[in-house]
């Protein structure tokens, strides 16, 4: 049984692949992958714990089973059904001023705009620029299902998210998130909602490129400097 493995931010690095090819038994799980990850790819032995597993842009259990030809992504930490194109929208175009503004509607007596902005320091390092990189299908279906989550939560209009992908300079806008509502309560509530989820659950990664080197921003785990010889990411 064939399955294609897709490798994202410092997996990839470490690995030195986009992608690979496995072959594993029948009944093999994705929590068989995890325990073996070491084997199949030595460098990333012994982060397993840390690494989401998504099977078919979905992400899976340990107790699920894989089939013939499945893509499976390994998903390290993240920094932090598709939407319409208009609402959920992950692309290296640049995200412009007006973006968004189709939210609003004669309902609504709030619009709450969050611009996450790239910065020029990071950890008390000097950021010359960022790189994003995604996960892109997955990442529209996360970002989707999360503005469902807030719709489902607070009295809102509508919401728009807005994500930068590849390289951002500083000053630039990384990521918007637009949410109109009756009341300004429920979209302050919903904007901090969707930008917090992100963080936590979206397929996208940050890499912090400075004279002093570059690291993936990922999560509680340590961050890891390229040209690190000991293979830990």
């Amino acid at each position: 049984m064939t399955v294609t493995l897709l490798l994202f931010a410092s997996c990839r690095e470490a690995v030195g692949a986009q992608e690979t090819v496995l072959e594993v038994g029948e009944n093999y799980c994705v929590g068989d992958l995890r325990r073996d990850l070491g084997q199949h790819l030595p460098p990333l032995a012994g982060i397993a714990p840390s690494i989401s597993i998504a099977v078919n842009e979905e992400y899976a259990g340990d107790d699920i089973e894989l089939k013939d030809g499945d893509q499976v992504a390994l998903i390290p930490p993240v920094s932090g059904g598709s939407g319409d194109a208009k609402t959920i929208c992950v692309s290296e175009q640049v995200i412009a001023a007006d973006a968004h503004a189709w939210v609003t509607s004669e309902a609504d007596g709030a619009v709450v705009r969050f611009e996450g902005v790239v910065r020029n320091n990071a950890n008390d390092l000097t950021t010359e620029y960022l790189v994003y990189e995604a996960y892109e299908d997955m990442a529209r279906r996360v970002l989707a299902s999360i503005a469902q989550e807030a719709a489902q939560q607070w009295d809102i209009g509508k919401l728009a998210i807005s994500h930068r992908v590849g390289r951002l300079e500083i000053g630039e806008v990384s990521v918007l998130i637009t949410v109109a509502s009756p009341h300004r309560a429920e979209a302050f509530s919903a904007s901090r909602y969707v930008i917090d989820r992100i963080k936590e659950v979206a397929p996208i990664w940050k890499k912090e490129v400075g004279p002093d080197g570059s690291f993936w921003v990922e999560g509680p785990r340590a961050q890891s400097k390229e040209g690190n010889t000991s293979g830990a990411i």
